[in-house]
């Protein structure tokens, strides 16, 4: 991975380390000279330190974004929420960091679907949603749950993952506040039990949620 510059004694010693031969600098970023040498320096790092060391990058990163570069923020968010998301099971108590990593997770998950990304989009939602991961949220963050869940519903359809599907579909469903916020959750698991050669069962979901909207077509 590449890594942006994070201030100026920072910058110092990573060119430093370029005169070894240890870094690249690659247009204001800093990566590795050779994978090889990522691992060893990744295992100087004591493994019971490693959940802390990745939880501190991360945070160092989404909350110092350097002003007016917006290209080195996206990365810093994403190369952050990575660290972040590799520090788990590490508990965050502070909900609003909680809400402050799940909707990193949404923003870059919903850049891995627009990259056809698929299973690493799945991977950040379901990231985001294990930071939200008392029903109180769907109270207080709604919106914030409502997207992940539903995009975690997609991303789980798109990669044939069913067991995924299922869960985050019955999510939506259980706490979603009125009949639209439910449709794309119904969408995705009519699409999903049509792939699967389930059309019948399709069909009475549909059927049963037009009944929700007010229309029988008993005849059917």
């Amino acid at each position: 991975p590449k890594y942006a510059i994070l201030n100026q004694n920072t910058a110092n010693g990573l060119d430093l380390a370029i005169t070894y031969g240890l870094l690249e600098n690659d247009d204001e970023l800093y990566k590795f000279a050779h994978s090889t040498i990522e691992t060893a320096a990744y295992g100087l790092i004591a493994d019971t330190c490693k959940t802390q060391f990745h939880f501190e990058l991360g945070c160092s990163m989404v909350n110092n974004p350097p002003t007016g570069e917006e290209g080195i923020t996206s990365i810093l968010n994403s190369f952050g929420i990575d660290q972040i998301n590799r520090s788990r099971p590490l508990t965050v108590n502070d909900q609003g960091l909680c809400r402050k990593f799940a909707q990193l997770n949404l923003w870059s998950g919903r850049r891995s679907m627009d990259s056809a990304g698929f299973e690493t989009a799945l991977e950040r939602f379901e990231h985001g949603l294990s930071f939200l991961n008392d029903d109180s949220y769907w109270e207080t963050d709604y919106e914030l749950m409502l997207n992940l869940t539903d995009s975690a519903s997609l991303a789980s359809y798109i990669t044939t993952k069913s067991d995924a599907l299922e869960h985050h579909v019955n999510q939506t469903l259980t706490h979603a506040k009125t009949i639209l916020d439910m449709f794309n959750a119904y969408s995705v698991h009519v699409r999903s039990l049509c792939t699967r050669g389930f059309e019948s069962d399709a069909i009475s979901l549909v059927l049963s949620v037009v009944r929700v909207l007010g229309e029988d077509f008993e005849d059917l």
